[in-house]
Parts: C-alpha cells; sequence; structure tokens
C-alpha cells in the first residue's frame, strides 16, 4: 500500500505497471523528497515465495537504531504492515525503550 499512499498524498498519477518507466518515476520522487525506503526485515525464509508478511520465518531484522545513530539527519519513520504477524509492530513490539 506504500505507493497508493504516497500518490494520493502528493498527486503523483504514478504509472501502475511494472516498466523501467515505472521504477524511474518512484526513484525520481524518493530522491527529490529525500525519502529512503527499505524493509525492516534484512533476510528470512518463505515456504511460499509471495509478499505477504504472514509467511516470513525465521526473520532477521536490520539494525535500525544502528540507521538512526548512523544518519542523524533522518527526522521520521513510517512503518507499513500493522501489528499482524510480522509485520513491523510484531517485530518491535517491546522496544520502545530503547535509547538512540
Amino acid at each position: 500500500m506504500l505507493w497508493p499512499i504516497l500518490d494520493c498524498i502528493f498527486n503523483l498519477n504514478l504509472s501502475y505497471e511494472t516498466t523501467p518507466k515505472a521504477t524511474e518515476e518512484r526513484r525520481r520522487f524518493l530522491i527529490q523528497q529525500k525519502i529512503g525506503v527499505c524493509d525492516i526485515v534484512n533476510a528470512a525464509e518463505r515456504v511460499k515465495i509471495d509478499a505477504s508478511d504472514l509467511g516470513i520465518l525465521n526473520a532477521k531484522l536490520r539494525n535500525i537504531v544502528g540507521y538512526l545513530k548512523k544518519y542523524s539527519n533522518i527526522n521520521m519513520l513510517l512503518f507499513t504492515g500493522g501489528n499482524s504477524k510480522n509485520g513491523p509492530e510484531y517485530f518491535l513490539e517491546g522496544t520502545s525503550s530503547l535509547t538512540i
């Protein structure tokens, strides 16, 4: 849902197709707005290859706190996926006391 939401907020009129043109318009937008995008899961196993968070097994997370320390100019994080199993809230539950 990331791209439909950004498309609506920024009135981008994105192409919804798998083409180099569609990739390039997204890349240009992200650079222009200084937005970085990455998955919080660095590596995982899946039984079924699809985009569902529910199918993630043995997830290894990225070092988000390390990124925040290294890139102190980051001023906002946006997590998509909600609190379903293997969503951001699931992985980050109990980490509210992290010191950056």
